[in-house]
């Protein structure tokens, strides 16, 4: 499958596989599945939305990959989650200090990328300009993550391109839902 990504807000335009849809979204982007002669719109993308496919994405790689609990992350999470139900519920100071402490946590080595891409998801909530980096950040960080479990080049590859197929997927049946 082929896609393209559409950046309504500047006019531009990515092509992609669904090993790396997760990777290309942007806000206030279009997905387009593009496959030889039918063209076919998926989805549109708000800041929102891709603040949500970040929260998951980072939640799915410390549940699935570090398989260990990470209370600063989860708090992170929860005060994202809440955000996205209704962004005037949580400050920006709320947001952010929730993302310092995830930092810390991904410091402290207790969840390395996956607790820092939660941070990353409490950044994106208030900052559209940077949620499409954070989306992006969580994306990576969850293959990283997925990768990290095994030893060999060659299976960290197969890990990580497991799990970008994984999130391209999810977003399919999001939109499909």
């Amino acid at each position: 499958m082929k896609f393209q990504v559409h950046n309504l807000q500047y006019g531009s335009m990515k092509e992609c596989d669904l090993n790396n849809l997760s990777r290309s979204l942007s806000v206030d982007s279009e997905i387009v599945l593009f496959d030889g002669e039918r063209i076919e719109a998926i989805g549109f993308v708000s800041h929102s939305l891709l603040v949500y496919f970040c929260v998951e994405f980072a939640d799915y790689a410390i549940q699935n990959y570090e398989k260990k609990k990470i209370p600063k992350a989860e708090e992170c999470f929860s005060l994202v989650r809440k955000w996205i139900e209704n962004p005037n519920s949580v400050s920006k100071k709320e947001l952010e200090a929730a993302a310092n402490a995830a930092y810390t946590a991904g410091n402290a080595n207790a969840g390395g990328n996956a607790a820092h891409a939660a941070g990353n998801a409490a950044y994106a909530a208030y900052a559209a300009t940077a949620a499409t980096y954070a989306a992006t950040y969580a994306a990576t960080a969850a293959g990283t993550a997925a990768g990290k479990l095994n030893a060999a080049t060659a299976t960290y590859t197969a890990g990580a391109a497991k799990e970008f197929e994984r999130q391209g997927r999810f977003i399919l049946s999001y939109f499909s839902s």
